[in-house]
């Protein structure tokens, strides 16, 4: 989709009636720059392909697609502006992906589930609701949502950030962002590796002052499960 508000012309000032890629090797993806990228820098295609060097005038140098961007300005070093394109991509040649710095792996608990819910209420409805509700989500067999839960899976294991270390992370956003679940979730695992209540209660300060007074009603029900979970 052409941005909005942004003319259709060529490098050389000229006007472009349509989108003037032409696309060869079979692909059908397109491709996207930064507002403000000048020429010869590094794009990517929307399916994974490497890397490309685009040439003065956006065409690609690398034998792949040939494909003419619409420019704002006049000249080889005019600003690209907008295109048909799908992903944002950084207007640096791409390097290499940086390796992990620290080895992950899965966090060691020193209580299950089941022992927090014998001793909640709180956490056992809503360990039992979550445990059901993603049992439909996985009955669909969303290649996307599997994908998102992967992520979000690996985001909290034991790294260079220890787990309880972004557990508390996670308390804080899910209380600034106002989820209840989110902050039960983030509450029991955190008591589950081994946080203190009084670690839990200083996070819940920092997202009361990043939050504001809104979070108060969802710091309420927070500090009745941790009542439930501490004693």
């Amino acid at each position: 989709m052409q941005a909005a508000g942004v003319p259709r012309v060529a490098a050389d000032g000229g006007e472009v009636a349509g989108c003037d890629r032409r696309i060869r090797n079979g692909c059908s993806r397109c491709w996207r720059v930064t507002r403000g990228a000048l020429p010869k820098n590094s794009w990517r295609s929307r399916h994974g392909e490497t890397n490309r060097l685009l040439s003065s005038y956006g065409e690609d140098t690398s034998g792949g697609l040939t494909f003419w961007p619409h420019f704002a300005g006049e000249g080889a070093r005019a600003t690209l502006t907008g295109f048909c394109y799908h992903l944002l991509m950084t207007t640096m040649v791409t390097t290499a992906e940086r390796p992990a710095t620290s080895e992950r792996k899965e966090p060691t608990y020193l209580f299950t589930e089941k022992y927090v819910a014998d001793k909640s209420e709180i956490a056992r409805r809503f360990i039992e609701t979550r445990a059901r509700l993603n049992g439909n989500v996985d009955k669909s067999n969303n290649f996307l949502v599997k994908r998102f839960y992967n992520i979000d899976h690996n985001t909290y294991l034991e790294g260079v950030l220890p787990a309880k270390t972004k557990e508390l992370m996670g308390l804080v956003a899910s209380a600034c962002l106002r989820c209840d679940d989110c902050i039960y979730y983030h509450a029991i695992q955190a008591y589950r590796l081994g946080v203190t209540r009084v670690e839990q209660e200083e996070s819940l300060n920092v997202a009361l002052v990043v939050g504001g007074s809104i979070v108060i009603p969802h710091l309420r029900r927070a500090y009745e499960l941790l009542e439930e979970i501490y004693g």
